[in-house]
């Protein structure tokens, strides 16, 4: 299947399963016409590719359309602009999709597979990236304070108070956040971004709110 012919059929799936919202993009967009022409095309690609990423919990029933977009990144993930641009777009909805996800989770039947898990296995595409951390976890997506204040919101239900010692806080094990581990694709994807210097370097001597915060998730591990 050609480049072209992947592109124009994912294009299409995402435009029949988004078109409210392109709707209401188009008319935010006229109220923004100062923009030159170049940022308005990248605004565009920006948006054609989120609009795709967020469609593909939906295809859950289409198959063979999710089979066509993830053959569509995984062929452009040969080229670098498009990667970034990939980067950013899926850091920037990282907690919006894994919230998704976990929802579907509480939801789906037990032999049922999670349709955002694809996906969200993507990840290792874009945070292994040396090159791309100061644009992802320095730049606006924030992707690091997101992975940390994500994986503490799934983890604080499952925390209770120590019975020695009752003013400190720690996991309780038996509970079935932890007995389902569904904090284990934040925790795998926080583990490949720890791999990079400047990502480590940011938490420890660039951001010491959320350094802070850090701290209070390592103290809930009894």
């Amino acid at each position: 299947v050609e480049k072209r012919d992947l592109i124009d059929k994912a294009c299409e799936v995402m435009i029949s399963k988004n078109n409210n919202e392109q709707n209401n993009n188009n008319n935010n967009n006229n109220n923004n016409n100062e923009n030159d022409n170049e940022e308005g095309k990248e605004t565009d690609k920006e948006w054609i590719l989120e609009g795709l990423i967020l469609a593909d919990g939906g295809l859950k029933a289409e198959l063979e359309a999710k089979k066509v977009i993830h053959q569509l990144y995984f062929k452009l993930f040969g080229e670098a602009h498009f990667k970034q641009n990939f980067a950013i777009v899926f850091a920037k909805l990282y907690t919006k999709l894994q919230m998704s996800s976990l929802e579907y989770m509480d939801i789906k039947e037990d032999n049922e597979e999670n349709p955002l898990e694809e996906l969200l296995s993507m990840s290792v595409q874009v945070i292994t990236v040396p090159s791309y951390v100061p644009l992802i976890v320095k730049g606006k997506p924030k992707l690091l304070d997101q992975m940390i204040d994500l994986i503490m919101k799934i983890l604080e239900k499952a925390v209770v108070k120590h019975k020695k010692e009752e003013e400190k806080e720690i996991i309780n094990h038996k509970n079935e956040i932890v007995i389902n581990r569904k904090y284990i694709r934040v925790q795998i994807d926080i583990k490949y971004l720890f791999a990079i210097d400047e990502a480590v370097k940011y938490l420890l001597f660039e951001n010491p709110a959320l350094f802070e915060r850090f701290i209070k998730l390592l103290s809930w591990i009894d």
